[in-house]
């Protein structure tokens, strides 16, 4: 006959969405109570920020790399895609987060004599 465990255990889960609306329009959802920091070595900086604009802290230290070795003139949804290797709508949700978080404000657009949407280029602060 098995043995029977005494002990109970409590499990707790930490539930975070990111619910993506129409017009790019997205609703962070975290729990009460913040997380333990995934790597004690770094500051609480990144993990907030990640926290807050729901991204990957992994793509938001890919992102740091690209600003730093990036164009001085600001970051466009067309560089993000190609250097994060995703498609340019989700750059562009990237940015539009970082917008909102404060850490992204839009400085204008640039013409580069091609059709379709202008690009927005981005002043990024990470």
């Amino acid at each position: 006959m098995p043995e029977r465990c005494s002990r109970k255990v409590l499990v707790t889960f930490l539930v975070a969405a990111v619910v993506c609306m129409k017009d790019d329009v997205d609703i962070v959802i975290g729990p009460e109570t913040a997380p333990p920091p995934e790597n004690p070595g770094r500051g609480g900086a990144g993990a907030a920020l990640a926290r807050r604009t729901g991204l990957n802290p992994k793509t938001l230290d890919r992102l740091r790399a690209l600003v730093a070795e990036g164009p001085g003139d600001g970051l466009t949804a067309h560089l993000v895609a190609e250097r994060l290797a995703v498609q340019q709508r989700t750059a562009r949700r990237i940015l539009k987060r970082l917008e909102r978080a404060g850490v992204a404000v839009p400085t204008g657009w640039r013409q580069e004599g091609q059709t379709g949407r202008p690009p927005i280029v981005y002043r990024v602060h990470l």
